[in-house]
């Protein structure tokens, strides 16, 4: 059995990748370079990411941005901070607690926003400020 992720890299690239149910521990572990934690994006899904990313990655504009969207929260007070390092999108967790897959269109979706976001340099350098001085003031 597959789990359907995209992952988000620091530098707006996108990989819609399968892994075995069986090894998404350690792939997870793999893709996000380090120990990972869940950053739970409600109904939309989950975004993995490295455990001690805010104080060793730098921040990821795309994933971010892709996670708010996907949020549709209507408060930005409610909305997830932001991401740190690679990320991991799945489609969040079914009634026994087991990570479940993004569904095609969703990947898809995820892919063409990234690759939007890609060529919008002025709107990613912003959010690259922003999350940089939101990491300063943890440090």
């Amino acid at each position: 059995m597959t789990v359907t992720v995209v992952v988000i890299g620091t530098d707006a690239t996108a990989e819609v990748l399968w892994l075995d149910r069986a090894e998404l521990s350690s792939r997870l572990n793999d893709l996000v370079g380090g120990l990972y934690d869940v950053v739970s994006l409600g109904r939309a899904g989950d975004a993995w990411v490295n455990d001690e990313g805010l104080y060793l990655c730098e921040p990821n504009p795309a994933a971010t941005i892709v996670a708010w969207r996907r949020q549709h929260v209507e408060d930005p007070e409610r909305l997830s901070p932001p991401l740190f390092g690679p990320v991991v999108l799945t489609g969040g967790v079914d009634s026994r607690g087991d990570t479940v897959s993004l569904s095609t269109e969703e990947a898809e979706q995820v892919m063409v926003e990234v690759r939007q976001l890609a060529v919008s340099r002025r709107a990613m350098a912003r959010l690259r400020g922003a999350a940089e001085t939101y990491q300063l003031s943890f440090r």
